[in-house]
């Protein structure tokens, strides 16, 4: 992950302040050096690091034992994971759980975070359907920890080049980025513009997103809006879907009328995604409930229609119990629909309902 680090570089340092308005650490872009960096010859890991690993030094401000403040973005529930997940991407502490014939391996991506009890996959000695080794994934390899890249316009792919960015460009109200001031991927993720990404993973394309974030103690749903790229942007490390179980859900494809009805009867439980790249218009759309556009792009399964991209409560990283989410979209068996349900309300560490 930090393969350039080296003793005496030298890093675009964001200064972080106490006072009121301060930036917040990544904010779109990269955050203070000693943030994630030992200088003072204390390094717990490679590369000056304060954690054992990459994903150890994350989870020191991203574990819920360590969260900063009620917006802080937390991933890890410790040892007692929340029922339904902390944010879109669920919960890493469900990996822990072990119950009778359902190991917590199988609930999501196994990070390698020493310092927190995690561990890599034992089962899968590389990415299920590619050839990512199990045993280097960390946070790291999906997040870009340097922010290497970031967004001049609202339906533009990232870019490497010109300004560092202004803003996070995650929630729904950061600034409408320009050349001049561009904002960050959505949750500094890797793309294909992004320098000294991971060797074994080839990030092509810059996955669409913007979020609205509830209010801090209030049950003001935080919800997410996906637009397009998501599918090939999995396939970087699931790249060969018929080894796959589910490889006849195609990714990005489009599912029929009937079906995206259907699944809209059962909040929650399936999420699908706008095959637009025009963050503002989604933005927008969280705002108001209204596409800002005659005919609204047309509605796509991604794979984080079924999955959370962390772990969750249910196997695979899936969104609810197999038969009630394959019911949201399927008319199936009376076995599996008798099952159906509601999605239950989501309330993650500081109060905040969420609708994901």
């Amino acid at each position: 992950m930090l393969s350039r680090a080296r003793t005496g570089v030298v890093c675009l340092a964001v200064v972080l302040s106490s006072a009121p308005g301060a930036r917040a650490f990544h904010d779109g872009r990269v955050g203070a050096c000693e943030g994630c960096h030992e200088y003072a010859g204390r390094a717990a890991g490679p590369f000056l690091l304060r954690g054992r690993d990459a994903s150890s030094t994350c989870l020191r401000c991203h574990d819920v034992s360590a969260a900063r403040t009620p917006r802080s973005v937390i991933v890890s529930g410790a040892d007692a994971p929340s029922a339904h997940g902390l944010t879109a991407g669920g919960d890493f502490a469900w990996l822990k759980v072990d119950r009778p014939g359902d190991p917590g391996w199988g609930h999501g991506h196994n990070v390698v975070a020493a310092d927190f009890g995690y561990a890599a996959d034992p089962r899968r000695p590389v990415a299920p359907g590619g050839t990512f080794p199990s045993a280097e994934l960390g946070c790291t390899s999906c997040h870009d920890p340097h922010a290497t890249s970031r967004v001049p316009s609202p339906s533009a792919e990232a870019t490497s080049a010109g300004p560092q960015a202004v803003a996070s460009g995650s929630s729904a109200d950061r600034p409408l980025p320009t050349p001049e001031r561009p904002v960050g991927v959505y949750r500094l993720l890797w793309t294909g513009a992004a320098t000294h990404r991971p060797r074994k993973a080839a990030f092509t394309v810059t996955p669409v997103a913007v979020e609205s974030d509830g209010a801090p103690g209030s049950l003001r749903p935080a919800r997410v809006a996906y637009g397009a790229g998501w599918g090939t942007w999995c396939r970087a490390c699931h790249g060969d879907r018929d080894a796959l179980r589910h490889a006849a859900h195609r990714a990005d494809g489009v599912p029929s009328r009937s079906i995206v009805q259907r699944q809209a009867a059962v909040r929650g439980a399936v999420v699908l995604a706008r095959q637009t790249r025009d963050s503002s218009a989604l933005a927008t759309w969280l705002a108001t409930g209204t596409y800002p556009a005659a005919e609204p792009p047309t509605e796509e399964l991604t794979c984080l229609s079924c999955h959370r991209a962390h772990a969750s409560e249910y196997r695979a990283g899936l969104r609810a119990e197999p038969g009630p989410l394959c019911a949201a979209c399927h008319e199936t068996a009376p076995r599996v629909t008798a099952g159906l349900r509601a999605v239950p309300e989501r309330t993650d560490t500081f109060g905040r309902a969420s609708e994901f």
